[in-house]
């Protein structure tokens, strides 16, 4: 507590940045959890469909 006021705890993430079938990933290390960049995944997306 700061001057009786919670102070919130903040949050790390530590991410790993890879490209696969030319889309690109940040992927969380510790969970595992994917985001997806979504310029390149509608890039990917508009190149499958020609």
């Amino acid at each position: 507590m700061l001057e009786n006021k919670k102070v919130p705890i903040p949050v790390t993430k530590t991410l790993l940045l890879t490209r696969q079938d030319d889309i690109l990933y940040l992927i969380d290390v510790n969970t595992k959890a994917r985001w997806i960049d979504e310029e390149s995944f509608s890039k990917a997306k508009a190149k499958s469909k020609k």
